[in-house]
């Protein structure tokens, strides 16, 4: 037998770890980032056994070994047919769907005013007419403060406005 079916038969393990339960799933994206860096593959991971209580320190224990375990593939038939060799059984789990947003939306839309989020979408990100203010780009121009406390305030020796 060159080539055999089961890997335990070789690979030392012996028959307890035939027939064990696992789970086959691609991993979700981590919430507190926007990058999918560690979503491209899929893993392989045994359910939790039977736990107990240390009565020494009271750490939880287990007699697995398989419990720490976490085997990476490239693809879903390459995890398959290393499971189908060792003996596992696999729980397969569809990997959620991922929408497409690049581009679509940003973070600063969050902030923006209704009325200029549609003006973005009516005449495009490039033209922000918007934004353009008739002083603007100027090296003596300064946003101007309207109210200071409760009166009005004169800008840079210009006489206040009533």
């Amino acid at each position: 037998m060159p080539y055999p079916e089961e890997a335990a038969v070789v690979s030392g393990t012996g028959e307890w770890s035939v027939g064990r339960k696992a789970q086959l799933f691609k991993p979700a994206r981590n919430q507190m980032q926007s990058g999918i860096h560690n979503t491209k593959h899929w893993e392989i991971r045994f359910n939790t056994p039977r736990t107990w209580a240390n009565p020494l320190m009271g750490w939880t224990s287990t007699a697995d070994p398989y419990i720490g375990l976490v085997t990476k593939f490239d693809t879903q038939e390459a995890a398959e047919r290393f499971a189908k060799k060792q003996g596992w059984e696999l729980e397969l789990a569809e990997p959620a769907p991922v929408g497409d947003y690049y581009g679509k939306i940003s973070y600063s839309h969050n902030f923006l005013p209704e009325n200029v989020e549609t003006l973005i979408k009516q005449k495009g990100k490039k033209s922000a007419v918007q934004f353009k203010h008739p002083t603007g780009r100027r090296s003596n121009w300064v946003k101007t403060l309207k109210y200071h406390g409760n009166g009005v305030v004169a800008q840079h020796g210009g006489e206040a406005k009533e």
